[in-house]
C-alpha cells in the first residue's frame, strides 16, 4: 500500500508509531533512477498503461493499480524507440496495439534516494518492509515523497495492522497514481496533445472570432510538431505538421472574406510553398512505412532485392530530412510563423464582408455548398469506369468537406456529424490510397529506369522493383472497383437526410 506524504520528515512519526509494536531495522541507503516513457500524443496513458525503465529493467505496468504487467531485462546501452524494437512477447504485443508508428519518448526521470526499513516481530522475523524514497526530478522539481508498505508473504495480519497504525496518524492511502503527481511537478499535461479542434462557442459568435480561434489551434500544432521533425523522432510529427498547414489553407480558402482577402491570399501562398517543400519527405515516409506490406506480397526470392531498394529509399530519406531540418531552422520559416501569429493576434484587422456574420448560418452555407460539389462529382462517376484524374479531383473535394465538418462540428449534434464524418472518412481513405499508389507508381517507374541505366544494375534489385511495379497497378485497380459501393454508402438516403437537416 502507498501513502503520499506532505513533507520529507514525516517518516519519523511513522517509524516511532510502529516501534511501539515492532522492531524497526534500518537498511543501507539505495539510489535509483526511473525514466518514464510515452508517445508524444500520450497513447499509453490514454490506454491505462505506464512504461518505465529502472536500471537495466524495462517495465510495462497498469496506470490504475501500478501492477507490473511484464518486465524485460535489457543489456547495457540497449534502447527501444518503436514497438518493433522490443523482442517478441507481452510488452511488444501490448505496445504494438496502442503505439502504431509512434516513437516511445522519455517524459521525465525520477531520481530516488531510498531509505528502506525492515519491520520485525517479537520473534525477529521480518513481517513487512517500509520503503521511503526521497524523490527529485532530473532538471529540477521535488515531488512529494511516497511511502510504501511492502507485504511479506506469510504475514497478512501484520501487514494489515501496520497499515492501520499508519492510518491512525491521519495518513490516507494513495488515491490516484503517483505518476500523475510527477506529471504535475514536471509541468506535463497527460493526454494534453490532440489534433482535434477544441472550441466551444455560441452559435451566434461572429465568424471571424471562430475562424481565428481555429487557426490559432492549427498554428499551435505547427509549432508543437516542429521540434519532433528537427530531431527526426518519428514520421507522425511531419504528418501532423503537414495536416495543420493543410487545414489552415483549407479554412482560409473556404471561409472566404472572413478576413481581408489580400493578406490571407499571401499567407496561403507562403504556407502552400512550405507544405510543398515537405511533400517528398512525406512520400518517402509512406514508402518506408509500407515496407513490410510490400515485402510480404512478393515471392521470397525477390524480397532481398526489395530490401536493397528500401535501403536506398532510407538513404534518400536521410538526405531529404536534412533539407527539411535546414528549412525549418531558416530565418524565412521563422519569419513566416511569426508573421502569421502576429496577424492572427491582431484585433484591429479591418472588417470584411463575412467577418461579422454569425458562425452557424455561415457554416451551414459553406458546408452545404461543398457537400453539393462532392455529390455532383461523385454521382458523375457512378456507373462508369472512373478515371484516376477524376477520382483525384473528388478526393480533394472530400478532404475540403471533411475539414469543414471538423472545423464547425461544435455547432451540430455530435452523433449526426460523427456519422457523416465516418462515412466520408471511409470514402476519403479509399481515394487517398488510390492516389498514393499513383504517386508511388510514377516515382517507382522513374527509379526503376534510373537504376536500370546505372553502370552495374543488380538483377535482383530490378526484379524486386519490377515485382512492385506489377503489384501497384493491380492493387490500384482493386481499390477503384470498391469506389462505386463506397460512394453509394456515403450518398445514402440516411446521410442525405442528415445533411438536409443540418445544412438545409
Amino acid at each position: 500500500m502507498y501513502y503520499l506524504l506532505n513533507r520529507q520528515n514525516f517518516i519519523q512519526p511513522i517509524l516511532q508509531k510502529l516501534a511501539e509494536s515492532y522492531q524497526i531495522v534500518k537498511r543501507p541507503l539505495l539510489e535509483r533512477n526511473i525514466t518514464y516513457f510515452d508517445t508524444f500524443d500520450w497513447r499509453l496513458y490514454k490506454n491505462g498503461l505506464i512504461c518505465h525503465q529502472q536500471e537495466n529493467v524495462f517495465c510495462l505496468s497498469s496506470l490504475k493499480n501500478q501492477k507490473v504487467i511484464s518486465a524485460l531485462k535489457i543489456s547495457d546501452g540497449k534502447s527501444f524507440r518503436f514497438w518493433w524494437d522490443f523482442p517478441g512477447g507481452v510488452i511488444q504485443e501490448r505496445l504494438a496495439a496502442v503505439m502504431d508508428i509512434r516513437a516511445l519518448l522519455p517524459l521525465l526521470t525520477l531520481r530516488l534516494r531510498i531509505k528502506p526499513h525492515d519491520v520485525l516481530n517479537e520473534d525477529g522475523k521480518t513481517v513487512a518492509r517500509i520503503i521511503l524514497p526521497a524523490p527529485s526530478l532530473k532538471g529540477g522539481g521535488r515531488p512529494k515523497p511516497r511511502l510504501k508498505v511492502e507485504a511479506i508473504r506469510g504475514y497478512p495480519a501484520d501487514y494489515r495492522r501496520i497499515n492501520q497504525l499508519i492510518k491512525e496518524l491521519g495518513m490516507a492511502a494513495e488515491e490516484q497514481p503517483y505518476l500523475l503527481h510527477l506529471f504535475a511537478k514536471a509541468r506535463l499535461t497527460p493526454g494534453g496533445y490532440s489534433t482535434k479542434i477544441n472550441i466551444q462557442l455560441d452559435p451566434a459568435t461572429q465568424a471571424r472570432e471562430v475562424v481565428r480561434k481555429i487557426l490559432l489551434q492549427f498554428l499551435s500544432l505547427i509549432k508543437l510538431n516542429q521540434p519532433g521533425i528537427l530531431e527526426d523522432l518519428d514520421s507522425e510529427f511531419l504528418h501532423d505538421f503537414r495536416v495543420a498547414i493543410r487545414r489552415t489553407r483549407s479554412i482560409t480558402g473556404q471561409a472566404k472574406y472572413v478576413f481581408p482577402s489580400g493578406r490571407i491570399t499571401q499567407f496561403r501562398r507562403r504556407l502552400g510553398t512550405l507544405q510543398k517543400s515537405t511533400n517528398h519527405l512525406r512520400d518517402l515516409d509512406v514508402y518506408l512505412l509500407r515496407k513490410g506490406r510490400y515485402r510480404s506480397i512478393l515471392p521470397e526470392k525477390l524480397q532481398s532485392g526489395v530490401d536493397i531498394f528500401f535501403k536506398s529509399i532510407q538513404e534518400e530519406r536521410s538526405r531529404e530530412q536534412q533539407k527539411i531540418k535546414s528549412l525549418l531552422s531558416s530565418p524565412q520559416y521563422l519569419k513566416l510563423i511569426t508573421d502569421w501569429e502576429n496577424y492572427l493576434q491582431n484585433k484591429n484587422i479591418p472588417s470584411s464582408r463575412n467577418s461579422h456574420i454569425e458562425v452557424l448560418p455561415f457554416s451551414q452555407k459553406i458546408i452545404g455548398q461543398r457537400l453539393q460539389k462532392v455529390m455532383q462529382k461523385g454521382n458523375q462517376l457512378i456507373g462508369t469506369k472512373p478515371e484516376k484524374k477524376k477520382l483525384h479531383e473528388l478526393r480533394i473535394e472530400c478532404k475540403k468537406l471533411r475539414y469543414l465538418l471538423e472545423f464547425f462540428s461544435f455547432l451540430y449534434a455530435e452523433n449526426k456529424i460523427s456519422l457523416m464524418v465516418d462515412h466520408l472518412k471511409t470514402l476519403q481513405d479509399l481515394l487517398g490510397d488510390i492516389n498514393d499508389l499513383s504517386i508511388q507508381i510514377s516515382d517507382l517507374e522513374q527509379k526503376f529506369e534510373s537504376y536500370r541505366q546505372s553502370p552495374e544494375p543488380d538483377a535482383v534489385v530490378l526484379a524486386g522493383m519490377g515485382g512492385l511495379l506489377t503489384y501497384f497497378p493491380q492493387r490500384q485497380q482493386e481499390l477503384i472497383k470498391h469506389f462505386q459501393e463506397t460512394f453509394r454508402k456515403f450518398s445514402s438516403p440516411d446521410i442525405l437526410a442528415i445533411s438536409r437537416e443540418l445544412f438545409g
